[in-house]
């Protein structure tokens, strides 16, 4: 679901809220407004209900929208396929599934006849079906669609986020095909793309790497993986203001890597970073600290420091057991939709 919000069209006014619109909506109302008038709000609220989790009221303002305007537009207009796409995410949120790809079928033709078979907004289109065919594991499709919109935004020179979460969508495709050279250039390029759009000394360049280098820890590419944490922590140190959470991640990840090669006194350097930086950003308890200081606790007893081992190890433990009874416990009751709480 979250790849389909990601995709959604760039024209969204997020500082809107929901209460704002509505209001607005009823004065536009009242005021004796058109009707095509009041679908542009209509469908404003639609994309705010959707960011507020409110998906019956969406669909319900989606459908109102569209409604006015597929009677008032041509039939090719872009903004009947804005909101053929909003209703797509809104039914897709209800599980939906079947009528959510009709949908963006439906908004993919607009936007093809509208804009031209190589507009933004017709990858954008491409984007969104990938992330739903990925969604139901149908991955030969997932990569059909995902290599169209790949192929126009690069056509438009649009990097930015849309081109990156294609390429990372498109990257778990071939993992999942069994095609892990091609999945790890397709990561490659996430980093190539976001040094171009947001320079060398960016946190987002930092954040690439990292992602990258935990792709090669899962699959045991110990020196791949140890290449990217050191080239992430390299990105941190030239921003002005880098995330000690995140530093202390790819601290984790050279510790890691150390340890793998038995280089154990480099490997106590890192842990022993990725815990103090860890444990002063993020405090004894954060779950974050887990793996550092399992970790640790690993070097440790590998350099004969057996009672500081234990009492990392106990620590982690107590952090685990903790985590794993906050994701079993129940969640708490919501409201009906659109309802007042109780």
């Amino acid at each position: 679901m979250a790849a389909l919000l990601t995709a959604l069209p760039a024209q969204a006014r997020r500082g809107e809220s929901v209460e704002d619109l509505e209001s607005r909506l009823a004065e536009l109302r009242a005021s004796g407004s058109t009707r095509l008038e009041q679908a542009v709000l209509e469908h404003r609220l639609g994309r705010a209900y959707v960011r507020a989790g409110r998906a019956d009221d969406a669909v319900r303002s989606f459908r109102a929208a569209l409604e006015v305007r597929e009677a008032a537009l041509p039939a090719d207009s872009p903004e009947i396929a804005d909101t053929l796409t909003g209703l797509a995410v809104a039914r897709n949120a209800q599980g939906h599934i079947e009528e959510s790809e009709e949908l963006f079928l439906r908004a993919l033709d607009v936007r093809k006849k509208s804009l031209g078979k190589h507009a933004p907004d017709v990858g954008a289109s491409y984007a969104n079906l990938g992330a739903l065919y990925v969604q139901q594991k149908r991955w030969e499709e997932a990569a059909r669609y995902y290599d169209e919109a790949i192929e126009i935004y690069e056509k438009n020179e649009h990097g930015g986020a849309a081109m990156v979460v294609a390429l990372a969508q498109r990257a778990t495709v071939y993992e999942q095909l069994g095609d892990l050279k091609k999945a790890d250039a397709l990561y490659e390029r996430i980093v190539e793309v976001e040094a171009a759009a947001a320079g060398a000394s960016s946190g987002r360049v930092a954040a690439a790497h990292t992602t990258l280098a935990s792709r090669y820890r899962e699959r045991g590419d110990v020196k791949d993986a140890e290449e990217h944490y050191r080239k992430a922590l390299e990105m941190l140190g030239s921003v002005e203001t880098p995330s000690a959470p995140t530093v202390a991640v790819n601290l984790e990840g050279m510790g890691w890597a150390a340890f793998q090669e038995g280089r154990m006194e480099d490997a106590e350097l890192h842990y022993r970073r990725a815990y103090s930086v860890g444990e002063s950003a993020l405090g004894r308890d954060h779950p974050l600290m887990i793996p550092i200081l399992e970790g640790y606790a690993r070097v440790l007893e590998e350099l004969g420091r057996g009672e500081q081992a234990r009492a990392l190890s106990d620590r982690a433990a107590r952090l685990r057991a903790a985590k794993d009874a906050r994701t079993a416990a129940p969640p708490p009751v919501s409201p009906p939709v659109g309802g007042a709480a109780p």
